[in-house]
């Protein structure tokens, strides 16, 4: 049931008590609290935001940011029932699973792995794909038959064809009155969890304290907790718990908030077809329907080139268009849009970006022409555009922490470092023109103004992928939950969503968030019969 805190009775009864207490009511919460409803489990959810964004919620999710590049955070999460899944777009969210590759130690650009390998997981992701309405647990472009609607590029060995699928409809809210209909999940929703609160020891959580508004507060206690407020929360609310640990729950070896990642991502580079029936063939890669399920195509370098040129893992993204859509002009168009609708304040380079949108009238009139005569079909694309979702290398001094400034409830803000590496950097440029290469040798075309030639510099943003920050690692001075997302040297307190992530890859994270949010909710239920 769904449960407005604000209207609770006034006086409160201090105490909740549960079997289960969950703080985020994101795509992992309600996974969580789905799998286990109708077990003879108590679950209490705790949401600090309402059934639907609002504004005056999302000042709870203002931070600060040390990286003028990134985001205001605000921006970047949701606080509301389903969480950051009200930021997808409303035909339905992108979802791949990670690489086996993914899971792997690769010692050649310094990144551990993970405590257990893709196939461990892959029965989590057949059940994660029905969660999200997904199609078929099938990645492999060459299982979806061969004709001319799956015909790929052929342009060898280092440059590959991968899939992604689209879900059938919209985010996490449609199970909204699902949830409602449960009398043993009790959501509550305009909800804060402020610290959790553990014995004497230290080493067992016993209660987590709550704010209703208006100066009320109430605690939950439960046999259990699980974290599942997104990789910047989840680390805050571990730091903001210092009663019996002065650095935070879990920080032991100062891990808390490290590690954090993104997707970088950005519009770079032009393919310029050879003939007519090369963008014919890119047509393939663009958002349709194949056998019933929503799919496109992206480009992505094979495991043995990633392996041999030391490099991170990315997907490259084909959109038709025609040459003024894809002119430094247009790109600096675009970018100006994102740092109104996205950064919200000026970032470096923006005075330039502006002055090359500014100087140039007559290219913005045929830009703004040719992109109503593509949307209406009046005229044949020439070009192709580039862009890519690349993986970003674990790093620790890419990282979340307490901020100076104070949210209404009188606690520290969360305050971003996000910070890009030399590889990082590389990893995009040697893919681009490793595909550059392909397109040239396969006699398929060529590629311009790619990344870092870009005149000015494109404006590189992440995907709202917030990764990292609660490490899963078994050695507890190397990450801050063991495999099964238990927060090291605590007993009842566990991690979820994509905060455990040892490293990211590069596929859209949440259908692997919903995967281990079933395997935690089976650890969890078979913890709670044990002792039951």
């Amino acid at each position: 049931m769904l449960i407005d805190a604000r209207s609770l009775p006034q006086p409160l009864d201090e105490t909740i008590h549960a079997d289960l207490c969950v703080v985020g009511a994101g795509p992992a919460g309600m996974t969580i609290a789905m799998e286990l409803a109708g077990a003879g489990i108590h679950i209490c959810v705790v949401e600090s935001g309402g059934e639907a964004p609002t504004n005056s919620d999302q000042r709870l999710a203002r931070g600060e940011n040390a990286d003028p590049f990134y985001y205001r955070l605000d921006r970047t999460r949701i606080r509301s029932f389903a969480g950051t899944s009200n930021h997808w777009d409303p035909r339905g969210m992108i979802a791949r699973p990670l690489d086996p590759l993914d899971f792997e130690d690769r010692p050649e650009v310094g990144r551990w792995g993970w405590p257990f390998d893709r196939a461990h997981l892959d029965p989590y992701y057949q059940r994660a794909q029905a969660i999200i309405k997904l199609g078929p647990c099938e990645y492999d472009v060459a299982a979806w038959g061969e004709g001319e609607r799956t015909r790929r590029l052929d342009l060898g060995n280092d440059v590959l064809t991968t899939m992604y699928q689209r879900a059938e409809v919209g985010n996490f809210q449609r199970y909204r009155s699902s949830l409602a209909r449960l009398h043993d999940v009790q959501v509550l929703l305009h909800a804060t969890a402020l610290e959790l609160v553990t014995n004497e020891a230290g080493d067992h959580v016993d209660h987590l304290e709550v704010t209703l508004g208006g100066g009320r507060r109430c605690r939950v206690t439960a046999r259990e907790f699980i974290l599942a407020a997104g990789a910047i929360e989840n680390a805050r609310l571990l730091l903001l718990s210092r009663l019996t640990h002065r650095r935070g729950l879990g920080n032991r070896h100062d891990l808390v908030g490290r590690y954090f990642m993104e997707h970088p991502h950005a519009p770079s580079g032009v393919l310029h077809p050879s003939h007519d029936s090369v963008t014919a063939r890119i047509a393939p890669y663009e958002l349709r329907v194949l056998h019933g399920t929503k799919v496109w195509w992206a480009l992505t370098i094979g495991e043995q080139a990633l392996r041999r040129e030391r490099i991170l893992g990315s997907a490259w993204a084909l959109r038709l268009a025609t040459a003024p859509l894809v002119s430094d002009t247009a790109r600096a168009l675009l970018d100006c849009k994102k740092t109104l609708t996205s950064y919200r304040r000026p970032v470096p380079g923006t005075g330039r970006r502006v002055r090359a949108v500014a100087g140039h009238p007559l290219d913005v009139a045929r830009i703004l022409r040719s992109a109503w005569a593509r949307r209406t079909g009046n005229t044949a694309p020439t070009r192709a555009l580039l862009t890519f979702s690349a993986e970003q290398n674990p790093n620790p001094a890419s990282r979340v922490t307490l901020g100076r400034r104070r949210d209404h409830n009188g606690q520290p803000q969360a305050r971003l470092d996000w910070r890009l590496t030399d590889l990082d950097h590389r990893s995009i440029r040697v893919a681009q023109e490793m595909i550059d290469r392909a397109f040239r040798g396969s006699g398929l075309g060529w590629m311009s103004s790619r990344f870092g030639e870009e005149n000015p510099p494109v404006a590189l943003g992440g995907g709202f992928h917030h990764m990292g920050t609660t490490r899963m690692h078994q050695d507890p001075a190397q990450g801050v939950v063991n495999a099964d997302g238990r927060v090291h040297g605590l007993d009842n307190l566990f991690v979820t969503g994509s905060s455990v992530f040892p490293s990211s890859g590069f596929a859209n994270p949440t259908l692997t968030v919903v995967a281990l949010a079933i395997r935690l909710a089976e650890h969890v239920r078979a913890i709670l019969d044990r002792h039951a």
